[in-house]
């Protein structure tokens, strides 16, 4: 396995750990858990990207996964209980 791969297994074990030992206690994870590791996985792609020289049509589908990873975290919700709120462009 090459550096990249160890990181990110490494990495994501811990922090599947944490949110294992959450949900046994709580049944909740808490939201930055998942931001961290959503977090960090972009940044070790990006930087797996860096070094391998990828395309650029990589880095789009890169910016915009993360833009739809951190909307849904910081994002207002789209539906709610009083139904649908579109949003102004």
């Amino acid at each position: 396995m090459d550096g990249f791969a160890v990181t990110r297994l490494a990495i994501g074990a811990a922090f599947l750990l944490v949110a294992a030992v959450a949900d046994v206690r709580t049944r909740r994870v808490p939201d930055p858990v998942w931001i961290g590791l959503g977090s960090i996985g972009l940044v070790v792609l990006a930087g797996e990207f860096v070094q391998d020289q990828i395309e650029t049509d990589a880095w789009a589908l890169l910016g915009s996964a993360a833009i739809l990873f951190f909307a849904i975290f910081y994002g207002s919700p789209l539906f709610e209980e009083d139904g649908f709120h579109a949003r102004p462009l």
